[in-house]
């Protein structure tokens, strides 16, 4: 029999994926520990936990360490995030890939949208969290993906 061969080919492959370290610039990653029952997603808000080494799900009265950043070591049953346990990568300096929940421009000021878990460029009247001096450093459409550089 003969074998089946790939006749269909994407015109272009993906910019990147949520939380992907999206250049080669120097970088500052740090691993700290899932202590939330709540998972972790790739490419969201880190907060520090309550105890050394600890980090949790990003929170309005949080204290932010980073973004969570891809581990291809994790289980596929992981569905992309941290579980409660897990060693997290965090992200402190560098540019990674994040989904936006609004057009942004590069140049743009970075926040956090805590109700959504998602990167804007709006204050929201002080609702979202300014991610301190990180800028995005390209333009996307409102749920796509974005490229910030972190300086934490």
């Amino acid at each position: 029999q003969p074998m089946t061969t790939q006749t269909a080919y994407a015109s272009a492959h993906a910019v990147g994926l949520a939380g992907q370290i999206a250049t080669t610039d120097p970088t500052n990653i740090d691993s700290k520990t899932n202590a939330s029952a709540t998972a972790i997603a790739f490419g969201t808000l880190v907060d520090y936990g309550t105890g050394d080494n600890e980090c949790v799900p990003h929170a309005a009265t949080g204290k932010p360490v980073g973004i969570a950043i891809i581990d291809p070591t994790l289980p596929a049953l992981n569905a992309d995030t941290y579980k409660r346990y897990d060693s997290v990568n965090i992200l402190r300096r560098g540019v990674v890939w994040v989904t936006v929940g609004a057009a942004v421009e590069e140049g743009d000021p970075v926040y956090y949208v805590d109700a959504t878990g998602v990167w804007t460029n709006v204050a929201g009247g002080g609702a979202n969290i300014r991610l301190g001096s990180a800028v995005y450093e390209s333009a996307a459409a409102n749920a796509a993906l974005a490229k910030i550089r972190v300086e934490l």
